[in-house]
């Protein structure tokens, strides 16, 4: 049963049902962390996320990443029983001709890297498949599924590995 979506910048939507749990990785601090029964609304703003039901802001500047684990029980195992670490990176950022994404699987995981527009279109599909523990990187070039050159703009990287979404934002300068 589907309690609610979530949709981030206007790009991604992802169902969330009622014992997930949403953790909110900040670039200091401790990390947030809520399960959907006790939110009501998620709001983007301009500046900050804003989680009704708890009522919590978070500066936008200050999240390092959402990740969306499919029960409770996966926040709180312990770190070496996690499947990836949170701090998948890309560089250079801003970017031209191509960038680098970089993740760390902590575990033998299911993996896809996808890129999106600032309409939530999919530009073109990076990795897909079951990877080895270990340090991953894959190379986005600019360029759509078909070969066509992307313009400047700010493109979406969703990280999904297995039942978690990771997603970063990268700007295309050309």
């Amino acid at each position: 049963m589907i309690k609610f979506a979530v949709l981030l910048s206007a790009l991604i939507c992802i169902s969330i049902n009622a014992q997930d749990t949403i953790e909110v990785v900040k670039t200091a601090g401790a990390p947030n962390r809520f399960t959907t029964d006790q939110i009501t609304k998620i709001t983007f703003t301009a500046t900050d996320m804003v989680v009704g039901g708890v009522n919590v802001s978070i500066p936008l500047n200050q999240i390092a990443v959402i990740l969306f684990h499919p029960d409770p029980v996966a926040v709180e195992r312990n770190k070496s029983e996690q499947l990836f670490s949170s701090d998948a990176e890309i560089k250079p950022n801003p970017f031209n001709p191509s960038t680098t994404i970089r993740f760390m699987l902590l575990s033998k995981s299911k993996v896809v890297v996808t890129v999106y527009d600032s309409y939530g279109r999919l530009v073109a599909t990076l990795r897909e498949g079951t990877f080895e523990a270990g340090e991953q990187l894959c190379t986005w070039n600019g360029l759509d599924a078909a070969g066509r050159k992307m313009g400047s703009a700010v493109y979406q990287i969703q990280l999904k590995i297995n039942n978690s979404v990771i997603v970063k934002r990268a700007i295309l300068v050309r």
